[in-house]
């Protein structure tokens, strides 16, 4: 079973705390910045997401996924609609509603979800999610990087190991 989320993304981005001030300083780096962390999210766990933004006047339609991920959209809802009612539209018309988990803080869009049988979760908790597993897939590959590096055998040999063999090749080739 894979989940898939439902975002609603200004929401998101007014209930964190690191992205609401920059959000007060640059909107669109905030939004940027929220998209990043969910595609890498979804790419180190498999699951989906549809990050949902009001359009403000803009025709529905999906902007490109970012580069390399799989599994993320992003909506931009039209002028008459809001994300939330995007939200409820795909909660609805879903065939497995335990399949999808709306990400808001808005009471009346997490209800509604709920009403339909559907999953939701606090901005809060998901972005704890997200931080705990990009933070454990960076030090699992900080640990597979020093196993690594510590594999050659040039890392093991002393010094003057090291010398007398590059003497040794140096005959050979010479």
């Amino acid at each position: 079973m894979t989940i898939t989320y439902l975002i609603d993304g200004y929401n998101v981005i007014h209930h964190c705390p690191q992205l609401q001030p920059l959000a007060q300083r640059d909107f669109e780096a905030s939004r940027e910045v929220l998209v990043d962390r969910v595609s890498r999210y979804c790419s180190h766990t498999g699951e989906c997401a549809r990050i949902v933004f009001d359009g403000r006047g803009r025709r529905q339609e999906p902007a490109p996924p970012p580069c390399g991920t799989a599994g993320v959209e992003i909506i931009y809802s039209p002028g008459h609609h809001t994300a939330d009612t995007l939200i409820e539209r795909m909660i609805y018309s879903a065939p497995n509603r335990r399949d999808y988990v709306a990400v808001s803080g808005d009471r009346g869009i997490r209800d509604l979800v709920r009403g339909y049988g559907g999953l939701v979760m606090s901005p809060a908790h998901f972005l704890t999610i997200v931080d705990d597993v990009l933070k454990r897939s960076s030090a699992a590959l900080d640990a597979q990087t020093h196993r690594h590096r510590s594999n050659h055998l040039g890392d093991r040999l002393s010094d003057d190991s090291v010398k007398c063999l590059e003497r040794l090749k140096g005959k050979l080739e010479g």
